[in-house]
């Protein structure tokens, strides 16, 4: 019956849903992005929320590894560097969303303090000890 389709359809959906999540993100930090009408509707669609002021993006470049019995410690340090984005910058005041593509995890930062704050956010999270190449705003 038709309810067991919609039923369907909605678990499909939300099985994808992660990958169309990293899509958008990756459509709205890139060369071209969306336009705003379909940024808004994407977000509404992938329940993507950012109810705050001030915008920042940063890029963090992972080190590759040239031995290829290290790929566990490579994914893991992924892991890693994603859970320590969540605690330093999900808070009462801000959020994060961010994802990884060929070795560079991309994020997108959204908050309503001052920019003294989010610089001593960064630092908070650049002294975790996380072995970057690089990270760039």
């Amino acid at each position: 019956n038709m309810e067991n389709i919609m039923d369907e359809k909605r678990e499909d959906f939300k099985k994808v849903l992660p990958t169309l999540r990293i899509n958008f993100l990756s459509a709205l930090l890139s060369d071209n992005p969306p336009e705003p009408a379909e940024i808004k509707a994407r977000m509404k669609m992938l329940d993507i929320n950012f109810p705050y002021k001030y915008f920042c993006t940063a890029a963090v470049r992972l080190e590759k590894l040239e031995d290829s019995e290290n790929v566990l410690e490579y994914e893991y340090e992924k892991i890693n560097i994603g859970s320590q984005l969540k605690k330093t910058f999900i808070t009462d005041s801000s959020l994060c969303q961010f994802y990884e593509e060929d070795g560079v995890i991309a994020v997108i930062f959204n908050f309503n303090f001052t920019d003294k704050i989010l610089h001593e956010n960064g630092r908070k999270f650049l002294e975790q000890n996380i072995p970057l190449v690089s990270c760039l705003s």
